[in-house]
């Protein structure tokens, strides 16, 4: 996500994108959920950045306070996983 902060479940199942507050607004990916501003969301120590059984980690870390990921590019990238796993039905 061009850097921009990323989280990763334990089971490499689902992947949580830090995207600006503004994306809920023209969030429409069936596949996925955009997050409305207010929702407390769970993140693990800026220092868990290794895959670890049963622990969310940061895939791509935060570089700085405020970093946020491109809602643009973060709905391509989904866009484009879905078409992958479609393709493998």
């Amino acid at each position: 996500m061009k850097g921009g902060p990323v989280i990763a479940s334990a089971g490499l199942i689902q992947y949580s994108v830090l995207v600006p507050p503004s994306a809920v607004w023209t969030w429409w990916d069936p596949g996925t959920v955009c997050l409305p501003a207010g929702t407390e969301l769970g993140v693990p120590p800026l220092t868990v950045t290794d895959y670890r059984p049963s622990v969310w980690y940061w895939a791509v870390p935060p570089r700085s306070a405020g970093e946020l990921c491109s809602a643009g590019l973060t709905d391509q990238l989904a866009r484009y996983g879905q078409w992958r796993m479609a393709k493998w039905r």
